[in-house]
């Protein structure tokens, strides 16, 4: 047997070598047919319930940097419940029953909370590189170049006037790299923001490199309402930073 190992080995680690890529080929191609099913689902979610109508108040507090409102909401429903559950837990006398009950409703509530930063709460889209994504609220952990682009901590909302939405995506070949087609776009294309049933249009006027220390000069005009996305030069100790201007705001 040893002998046959011996003389077989390049064969056999060659043949699990196969094996193995083989098992990650069909894996990948299963998450990502769940993902993309998944995707076209939120996207419809999304579109479907964004242009329903908001108070100022609501529209104010409910981009994806936010949420406060209702997550307090949710917040204020489990401080209740943890108070109903505290009140069940002196009166039953079976505490592993009542303990059991109490550790079911609290996951309900934080699964409740977390559905709602689970939703996407604006759409990117840039026609050129064939690109539509979803964006995440700030507080939401998939607002994460790890899981999606991210909104940076100190974007603007669409409709602030002369503010700034920072994007924030991965170039390269993962799955992840939703921005691997950046480098593409030129002075002059257009990229759009769906948000509150309104469509943002901005157009390109400023690319340029920066090295990648952890930080990027962000080189507007402060007088006007911009959209910046970041991204690395994929291969180098670059990052691609585009400057792009609202031109117009329409309901779709």
């Amino acid at each position: 047997m040893k002998n046959f190992l011996k003389q077989n080995y390049s064969k056999l680690f060659g043949l699990f070598l196969i094996v193995l890529g083989l098992s990650l080929f069909f894996y990948n191609g299963i998450s990502a047919a769940a993902y993309y099913t998944n995707e076209e689902q939120m996207l419809e979610d999304f579109f479907e319930n964004d242009k329903k109508s908001y108070s100022p108040e609501e529209r104010s507090n409910s981009f994806f940097m936010n949420v406060v409102k209702d997550i307090d909401k949710f917040e204020k429903l489990r401080i209740e419940n943890n108070k109903k559950m505290e009140e069940e837990r002196n009166a039953i006398s079976e505490v592993t029953n009542n303990a059991k009950s109490v550790e079911s409703k609290t996951k309900k509530n934080d699964a409740l909370k977390e559905s709602i930063l689970d939703k996407y709460v604006a759409v990117l889209k840039i026609p050129r590189i064939n690109l539509q994504k979803g964006l995440f609220a700030k507080k939401s952990k998939y607002n994460d170049v790890e899981y999606n682009i991210m909104i940076h901590e100190a974007s603007s909302t669409p409709d602030e006037e002369k503010g700034n939405v920072i994007l924030v995506g991965h170039s390269g070949t993962a799955d992840i790299a939703f921005f691997r087609n950046l480098y593409k776009l030129k002075k002059g294309d257009i990229a759009e923001i769906y948000y509150h049933g309104n469509k943002y249009t901005y157009k390109i006027v400023k690319t340029y490199d920066v090295e990648k220390t952890g930080t990027v000069e962000i080189d507007r005009d402060l007088n006007k309402t911009s959209l910046t996305m970041i991204t690395c030069r994929h291969g180098t100790n670059k990052q691609i930073v585009l400057i792009s201007e609202l031109v117009s705001v329409t309901k779709y």
